[in-house]
Formats: structure tokens, C-alpha cells, sequence
């Protein structure tokens, strides 16, 4: 198998001497012109001109796209570079073998997967991964060996999402479809190049729900997993403002969902025990934003995040809770909404949820 790689130094002599389709190379000059494309553009952190080489009719993957680009934005790569192989071309579409090699801060990785392209008006755009779909009547997607992995994940799907509608009141009004991902690290950069914390999956607004099988193909904890995310997607389907919750409700929330496939309560009844024992109960400031939540506390913003919703389900019921939720979900901030649904300060609520675990 011959690789051309492809060096930005190069641009300008392969855009004005494009190659003729057919001939020697392995990678057609418009889509290795592509490629260059979105090199140059990630390098350059050129929003514009990267999303420009996107497809726009999948709004999941063009909503990735812009996510994953405003990483981009704020950790631009110091070395991104693409290589393309094994390239098949059917009229507008094509696939191949696509390797993404990039530096960003402390992190260097390679990254491989298979790739596909499509022509639209006579320019070639990347259309992300090349996925299987072998459940042909529901959106799940998966990698070569995966199949058993989506197919189970198809039979659950309808279920957790009623579970997690009833649950939080709400009505997911455009199911997000699964892609199930064989390798962490790709899942990773397929959130953000600068990702590289551990995880088994991802939903965002707008989002695909982003998982990881393990090596028989399988996801592991499969219900628990799914629970989790598509909790995610009901809490977010309750308001425009949603995603700007503190970290620890939505993951709280989203943890609740998983609680009768997983007894999440009764295991973080002993973490939060133990984290009292030791003096580590987190301030909930501490627990309010992603990426800058320290590696001590990620633990925190779950565990401790769902023994508090969880105190607040006990005390004053679901649909409480789930007006608390929404609230925050309309732009209230936290100290806005646990007052005008709650009827106390946040403060007199964190208290009282202390001594509650005082008496652990």
C-alpha cells in the first residue's frame, strides 16, 4: 500500500497544476487538494474555511464539526496533517483509508479510520467517518466488526428513552443516532483534537450519542452507557440553555437516569460517605464547568453531582426537581432557580444537603 503524503508547502503548486483523474497517484488531486484544505485551515484556526469543506445536509455531523473545530479555536495544533489511501471514487462519492496526525499542547497522536467524501457542486467535502449501518431501520452506526454492538444498542434505544423521557418530563424530539467508535482515541479526537480524558461515551445538543465498544464489538454496561446519554439528550430537549448548567447537574441528571440499571444511588451513598470520612466533599464551584474542572474532582461532579439531585428528588419530589431542571434550562442560573422553585437559597440547600450526608 503507497501513502501520499501531502505538505503545505505544496499547496499553491498542486492547486494550479491539478492532476489529471486515473492517473498514477493513489489520491485524486481534488480530494488530496481537500485534504490541504482542512490542513491549512486547522492551522491556521480558519473556522470559515473549514466548515466550508463540510456537507451541510447532516446537521448531527455539521453540528460535530463546529464543536469540534471551537476546540480548535482554543488549542489550535502546533502539526495537523492528513494522508489518504486505498481511495475508492463512484461518481461523487468516495472512501479510503484516512490517517490525521496532529500535536496539540501536550498531546501527539495518529489517528486512523475510514474515511468518506462526497462531490457536491463539482468540490470535494469530508463527510467524516465511513460508517456501517447494519440495522437498516434505525440511525445506528458502527465500525467493521461492531455489528452485534449496534444491533444490541438498536433493541434498547426505544425503551431508555421513554425511561428517560418519563423520567425527567421531557420529550426527546429528535432522537440523536449512535456511532459507535472500536478505539478511545478516536472517539476522543472525534470530540475535540485536544480531548484525553477516559470516557464511554458523549452527547451534546445537536450531537450524535457517541459510544465505545470494547474488542468483542460490544458496548460495555451497554444500558448503563445509553441511560446515561440519552438522559443527557432529555435534559437538554427541556430548554435552549440547557448545556450551560453547572457540569455537575447535567451529569447528576444524567447519572439519576442510570439508577435503575445500575443502583448509581446506593454506590454514591458510599463514595460520598468516604469522601465525607476524608474531608474531600467538593464546593460545588469547584464542579461547575467542563475542562476546567480538575482530574481530583471529575470523580465529584458525577457521584457527588447525583447524590444531590438525588437529595433533591427525595425532598421535594420529581416533578419538583424537573421544574428546578427546567428553570435552569430557560436561563435561570442556579441561584435564580432554587429560590423561585425551591423556595430556598442555594446555599440553605447545599447546607441541608450536608446533613444529610453527616448522616451517612
Amino acid at each position: 500500500m503507497r501513502r501520499v503524503a501531502r505538505f503545505l508547502g505544496l499547496v499553491a503548486a498542486l492547486l494550479a497544476s491539478p492532476l489529471a483523474w486515473g492517473g498514477e497517484p493513489d489520491v485524486p488531486d481534488s480530494l488530496d487538494a481537500l485534504l490541504l484544505r482542512l490542513e491549512r485551515a486547522v492551522l491556521e484556526a480558519d473556522a470559515t474555511s473549514y466548515l466550508a469543506n463540510i456537507p451541510v445536509d447532516d446537521s448531527w455531523f455539521l453540528t460535530e464539526q463546529r464543536a469540534w473545530f471551537d476546540d480548535v479555536l482554543v488549542k489550535t495544533p502546533v502539526a495537523f496533517d492528513l494522508e489518504l489511501a486505498d481511495v475508492e471514487t463512484i461518481e461523487d462519492e468516495a472512501v479510503g483509508t484516512l490517517v490525521m496526525r496532529f500535536e496539540v499542547e501536550r498531546l501527539k497522536r495518529d489517528i486512523e479510520f475510514p474515511a468518506r467524501f462526497r462531490r457536491v457542486d463539482g468540490a470535494w467535502k469530508f463527510a467524516g467517518v465511513r460508517w456501517e449501518r447494519p440495522v437498516p431501520d434505525f440511525p445506528v452506526y458502527c465500525l467493521e466488526g461492531g455489528e452485534r454492538g449496534a444491533e444490541s444498542i438498536a433493541s434498547i434505544y426505544p425503551d431508555l428513552q421513554a425511561h428517560c423521557e418519563a423520567m425527567l418530563g421531557t420529550t426527546i424530539t429528535e432522537p440523536p443516532p449512535v456511532k459507535i467508535f472500536n478505539d478511545m482515541r478516536h472517539l476522543q479526537a472525534s470530540i475535540f483534537l485536544s480531548y484525553e480524558d477516559p470516557l464511554a461515551g458523549w452527547n451534546e445538543p445537536g450531537e450524535s450519542v457517541k459510544l465505545l465498544a470494547n474488542r468483542r464489538g460490544q458496548v460495555s454496561g451497554a444500558r448503563t452507557v445509553l441511560a446515561h446519554e440519552l438522559g443527557h439528550a432529555a435534559t437538554f430537549a427541556m430548554g435552549d440553555h440547557a448545556e450551560r448548567m453547572p457540569w455537575w447537574v447535567l451529569e447528576g441528571t444524567a447519572e439519576l437516569c442510570t439508577d435503575d440499571c445500575s443502583n448509581a444511588r446506593r454506590r454514591a451513598d458510599g463514595m460520598v460517605r468516604a469522601w465525607r470520612d476524608a474531608g474531600q466533599i467538593a464546593a460545588w464551584s469547584d464542579l461547575e464547568e467542563f475542562g476546567v474542572v480538575p482530574d481530583a474532582l471529575m470523580w465529584h461532579v458525577y457521584t457527588q453531582g447525583l447524590h444531590m439531585i438525588g437529595y433533591i428528588t427525595d425532598t421535594y419530589g420529581p416533578e419538583a426537581r424537573n421544574a428546578w431542571l427546567r428553570a435552569m434550562a430557560g436561563g435561570m442560573s442556579i441561584e435564580q432557580a432554587t429560590p423561585d422553585v425551591l423556595f430556598c437559597t442555594f446555599e440553605t440547600l447545599d447546607a441541608a444537603w450536608r446533613l444529610t450526608v453527616d448522616g451517612l
